[in-house]
């Protein structure tokens, strides 16, 4: 493992290294001394590690259930990947959405049953519950029910070394305001000793192009900064007479500063994303649903009648989306004594979104058109120490995150006499938000085998909201409709939360763990009345409220017969959730439903990793989900539907991939092959606001590379690489629902509406790295 200069127990050492790692933070770094004692580019190289991916061992030795997304992996999935595909490579978790393989479409990622991110599907038993950091910064808007986080926030993977994911809650030091399902932290490219970097470029189908470079500075007197860029564009897949062009660009820098007592570094990441998200389409024929419009002339409008991919002409419908981003924050690492450390991390965040969308299908609709362009401002600070004593390492310390968030809609129809300016339906909400924690914990090793983490946090959520509608659009119609009808209102919770974990070394080999854990969440912005046109009782509402735990077992191995290394990891897991609100948000006809719900699931996860010989790299993960509502009540109503099982969330999930390298005419050659497998899932119905039983049916979708390297000498290597996303050509819906027959209209009511997988891609790109 890593040598340290401190007399810290080896068990502590690593757990430290485990939870900087799982952070993106620095927690363990005043384990690495600038003595000299080993070569200067060695200790610098340890001290910049500590920002990187999870190692085996480091996995091997967490009491959490805890995975990292390599380059091998994240090449896998390929050039065009994005955030939501990078997450889908770790162990049961799954992206849906409607572009196909790309970093400019937005998609849903689903950890263990529970979801962040948006792909126009309702049924989620938690939109925003998964935490969501990029080098250990939070992503995420703390209010919004609608754009809580979106995927084309990271548009580009050759920006990204590592994804590290831990499932569940986590740990009062890993945690985060929305860590019910898991944190999911994306390790961006990170400084280096040595000076170098990469250019890379890349064309593929449906007009798909990409561009990336990365610059590392090296060490100059202590000071080592990395800097990266890309941009994507493409056409949609759907086939058509309007391409839908998309594009999307990221800048990430960072700088850091390494001196005897520790370091510090400022960083930086802009995204901007601009896409054309293509419309439903029924799965199946029904009357009077045209491509020219409800009760239309032209051909019925579904994948038997008019193909499997097609969609509407742009002057019936078409949806602009527009997402940026700008974060910046600052990370210090300060050496108190030689064994106590001082961490601080201070951010801004800045979050914009753009909805243009005229839909022509329905004719007489006056609210044909909406311009909805909220933005958010967020400010933290996040301060632990950590103490270091002979069988104990203390950590304790807390955050405070505060956000003002803004929600202005306009719903118009120009024809019919409204604008934007003077729209028939409207909202604008400001939305304060104040989030404080504070914590302690203690993780105690008893002797050499037997560690055990108990923690405590206090945590505090304050919600302010202001009407701000009419003030916002004072030339609206005296016949216009504020889209919120509650006043101004305030709510604050304060609860404690409580976890232990405990790991008991087997032997060198194995491992034995388990976790449990009390923990809430905030309600979203619809819960306070945000886009609500009827009032809201909000003395009934609630913080949300996990109960979370699971055991697991780990094996490393680091020579296992002809294996040079392997490593697996089982665990069994539930999950109960209560105290919900869950919203369901109707297209076209401006109402939002509401359901009162509790949940709990269940499941089983196996993930194993093997290295036999030098040649082969082979991995493989499946989960078993069982995950039912225990209580769902939508409003107005006094149907229970208690037993229902949770929508969107497969029963059973799995990833089977593999890499291999070979040497052909003094090229050196990478073939890397995977398999991921979607089980069937449950569908939500918009016309009930309600879980059903109605199933879609399982798919899977095989993606395959091969990569070529060119030695240059001292000028670097030039890679290149030609891949086939979905090999086999499936023909797969990922995202479906039950529509209330608000999209289409006419006689739509409990039709099934999809948005079609992409069909088979290619792509090639060159790289040259320095």
């Amino acid at each position: 493992m890593l040598k340290h200069s401190m007399k810290w127990p080896t068990g502590l050492a690593l757990l430290s290294a485990s939870i900087a790692s799982c952070l993106g933070t620095s927690a363990g770094a005043a384990s690495f001394s600038s003595s000299g004692r080993l070569g200067k580019v060695t200790v610098v190289a340890k001290r910049l590690k500590r920002g990187e991916g999870l190692s085996h061992r480091q996995v091997f030795n967490s009491a959490e259930t805890v995975t990292t997304i390599d380059r091998a992996q994240i090449r896998a999935a390929g050039p065009l990947a994005g955030g939501a595909q990078l997450a889908s490579e770790a162990p049961g978790v799954n992206a849906y959405g409607y572009g196909g393989v790309s970093g400019t479409a937005r998609y849903e990622i689903v950890a263990r049953g529970i979801k962040v991110g948006w792909s126009s599907v309702n049924g989620d038993v938690e939109r925003n519950g998964l935490t969501v950091l990029m080098d250990g910064v939070p992503m995420m808007n703390m209010s919004a029910h609608n754009g809580g986080w979106d995927s084309n926030e990271i548009p580009i993977s050759a920006l990204i070394q590592n994804v590290n994911v831990i499932y569940g809650t986590g740990n009062p030091l890993t945690r985060w305001y929305d860590s019910l399902g898991a944190t999911i932290n994306y390790i961006p490219v990170q400084p280096t000793p040595r000076a170098g970097g990469h250019v890379g470029v890349m064309y593929g189908s449906n007009s798909s192009y990409e561009e990336n470079a990365v610059l590392r500075t090296g060490v100059h007197d202590g000071w080592t900064g990395v800097f990266g860029l890309g941009y994507q564009d493409n056409n949609t897949f759907r086939t058509g007479t309007f391409k839908a062009p998309s594009h999307a660009s990221a800048f990430y820098g960072k700088i850091t500063k390494l001196i005897d007592s520790g370091s510090f570094s400022v960083g930086a990441y802009v995204n901007r994303a601009t896409e054309y998200r293509p419309n439903f389409i029924p799965l199946n024929p029904i009357a009077g649903i045209n491509t020219d419009g409800v009760n239309g002339t032209g051909p019925i409008y579904s994948q038997p009648t008019t193909g499997y991919y097609s969609s509407l002409d742009k002057s019936v419908w078409f949806k602009r989306l527009k997402v940026n981003s700008q974060i910046i924050y600052g990370k210090l690492l300060f050496n108190l004594d030689t064994n106590v450390t001082l961490h601080d991390t201070l951010w801004y965040r800045h979050g914009y979104r753009e909805h243009y969308r005229i839909t022509n299908y329905v004719p007489n609709n006056n609210n044909n058109s909406e311009f909805y362009n909220p933005y958010s401002d967020t400010y933290g600070d996040r301060t632990y120490i950590q103490w270091a004593l002979p069988h104990n390492l203390v950590s304790f310390g807390g955050w405070i995150a505060s956000e003002t968030y803004n929600t202005v809609y306009a719903g118009y129809n120009t024809a019919m006499g409204t604008t934007p300016l003077a729209p028939l339906y409207y909202n604008s909400d400001y939305i304060y938000s104040t989030f404080l924690n504070g914590f302690v914990q203690d993780h105690v090793t008893l002797g050499s085998k037997f560690a055990v983490t108990p923690g405590i946090a206090m945590v505090q959520y304050q919600t302010r909201t202001f009407n701000n509608g009419a003030a916002e659009f004072p030339n609206a119609p005296a016949t216009a409709t504020n889209q919120t009808s509650t006043p101004n209102v305030f709510k604050r919770f304060t609860k404690l939360e409580t976890s232990i974990d405990a790991r008991f070394q087997v032997n060198h080999t194995m491992a034995v763990y388990g976790n449990y854990s009390i923990t809430y969440q905030n309600p979203t912005d619809n819960a306070f009345g945000a886009y609500v046109t009827s009032p809201i009782d909000l003395s009934s509402l609630k913080a949300i409220r996990s109960n979370d735990g699971e055991v697991g077992v780990k094996f490393l191995f680091p020579h296992f017969g002809i294996l040079r290394q392997a490593a697996l990891n089982a665990d069994v897991f539930q999950t109960t959730i209560s105290d919900e609100t869950i919203s369901t948000y109707l297209t076209n006809i401006n109402l939002i439903k509401f359901a009162t719900a509790s949940a709990k699931i269940q499941g089983a996860t196996v993930e194993a990793s093997a290295r036999p010989g030098f040649n082969w790299h082979v991995y493989a993960n499946l989960t078993y989900l069982r995950s039912t509502y225990q209580s769902f009540i939508p409003g107005g109503s006094s149907t229970n539907y208690g037993g229902y099982p949770i929508s969107n969330s497969p029963k059973i999930s799995a990833t089977f991939g593999g890499v291999y390298r070979f040497h052909l005419a003094g090229l050196s050659y990478r073939l890397t092959a995977q398999d991921q497998y979607v089980g069937s899932r449950y569908l939500f119905s918009n016309n009930l606001g309600a879980p059903t039983y109605q199933t879609m049916p399982s798919y899977n979708v095989v993606n395959a590379t091969l990569q070529s390297t060119i030695g240059l000498g001292d000028e670097g290597s030039l890679s290149l690489t030609a891949g086939v996303d979905n090999v086999l050509d499936t023909q797969y819906d990922p995202t479906a629902y039950i529509t209330s027959g608000g999209y289409f209209g006419g006689n739509s009511t409990n039709a099934i509406l999809v948005d079609p997988g992409a069909p088979r891609q290619f792509y090639v790109a060159a790289t040259w790295n320095f």
